[in-house]
């Protein structure tokens, strides 16, 4: 007891030459308060005055949405970028349409899906958001660096602090001039916590909440619109933080429903360019009119997101939605971004072909050396696009037998 009453004491010192004044004459839960009255802001610490939305979760309620078996018809399991996500493909209320941001990290375009009701309104909107590393220690206030801190923060699972960034309490204390053994390390923690908060959860910020069922951290955003609701989906995968930013309608019932199943039903699955191949050879099964339609869709932009700088998947999710029908605003993103990154939007229509001189160039010569092959428009013809031009062996993995071993290593849906 002698050894502890000696550490609370150094440490108690120290925080009084932190806090500008002795720690003896200034109690620490006075110390403590100040940060959430006017914040602190000196030479060995730096802790914002947190508002009210940093210090405590808001439950998110989803626990009384159910998914009947009903339901499930009407929605289908992919493996999207770096996540296991459902979508509306048989849904009557919904149009599924690409999203594919201009801004893009580590060369990788953000992208997602829109789920647009029969009147063209987004109803549900999900994008992906750069993986930033969530680094523990990155804070140099001499405060956090204190042995007696240090050495307890390295022991504690990062997990751990995780499940804290979205779930713990913090608030002001009452006085108390006998603290317990441990005690001023949890104020510390607190005062590490909150400036974590200020760190990971940005700006915007009208609450959130942890979602112990799949670990996943949550953020609800302001709106500028009262209809609209915003919120980032925060999954920790090692050291790093993989996100989804989501939009949703809060008017409609479809909108919100969308929105729970998806919290609900999302599992993090790390992306990987195997997995392009698997859910390729699921689409090569479809039949024609399943590849002309929003669920073809589904499997091609699925399957282009492990692999986003290959242009054979988006000039065939082109070719094939050119050949369905009432397809325009599934297009309509492909062409802008096909155009944007390739040159071309890769339409067989001319009046929607838009192209660069060095690309038109490039299409005129495989033209005239491929004249024998006749046109490639035909129904039949469909599946056997051209798509050896790409930097990246898209062929390799449209030949690719997938044998006993691997069937079972291909998404059920």
């Amino acid at each position: 007891m002698k050894i502890v009453a000696i550490l609370v004491l150094f440490l108690s010192i120290i925080l009084g030459i932190i806090f500008g004044g002795s720690f003896l004459y200034s109690r620490p839960f006075k110390v403590y308060n100040s940060v959430f009255e006017k914040g602190v802001d000196n030479d060995f610490v730096s802790v914002f005055k947190p508002e009210k939305n940093f210090l405590a979760p808001v439950e998110l309620d989803i626990s009384n949405f159910k998914i009947t078996e009903k339901s499930k018809f009407f929605w289908d399991e992919f493996h999207f970028r770096d996540f296991l996500i459902t979508v509306p493909t048989h849904n009557p209320n919904f149009l599924v349409v690409p999203y594919i941001s201009t801004i893009e990290s580590n060369g990788v375009p953000l992208m997602g899906m829109n789920y647009i009701d029969q009147k063209l309104r987004k109803n549900f909107l999900f994008r992906t958001a750069p993986i930033v590393k969530f680094d523990v220690n990155k804070f140099n206030d001499k405060l956090f660096t204190l042995p007696l801190f240090k050495e307890k923060l390295l022991k504690t699972p990062i997990k751990d602090i995780w499940i804290d960034l979205f779930s713990k309490k913090i608030a002001q204390i009452k006085q108390n001039d006998n603290l317990l053994d441990g005690e001023l390390y949890n104020l510390i923690y607190n005062l590490y916590i909150l400036k974590l908060r200020k760190e990971i959860f940005t700006e915007n910020i009208e609450s959130f909440s942890f979602y112990s069922d799949k670990q996943i951290g949550i953020i609800k955003r302001k709106s500028e619109k009262q209809n609209l609701s915003n919120y980032t989906l925060m999954f920790l995968n090692n050291s790093f933080i993989t996100s989804l930013d989501i939009e949703f309608r809060n008017t409609s019932k479809n909108g919100v429903n969308a929105f729970k199943r998806f919290v609900k039903l999302i599992k993090y699955k790390e992306s990987n360019e195997e997995e392009s191949a698997r859910i390729y050879a699921k689409y090569k099964s479809l039949s024609y009119q399943i590849k002309v339609d929003q669920e073809g869709l589904a499997y091609l932009f699925s399957a282009w997101s492990h692999i986003p700088n290959e242009r054979g998947f988006i000039r065939e999710m082109i070719f094939f939605l050119e050949r369905g029908r009432g397809n325009s605003y599934h297009l309509g993103p492909l062409y802008k971004y096909a155009f944007r990154k390739f040159g071309t939007s890769f339409s067989a229509d001319e009046m929607k072909l838009r192209e660069t001189a060095k690309e038109k160039l490039k299409r005129l010569i495989k033209e005239e050396d491929e004249s024998e092959i006749g046109a490639i428009g035909k129904e039949n013809e469909g599946s056997e696009v051209d798509i050896n031009d790409s930097d990246y062996k898209l062929q390799k993995v449209k030949d690719k037998k997938i044998n006993d071993d691997t069937k079972d290593n291909v998404l059920e849906f």
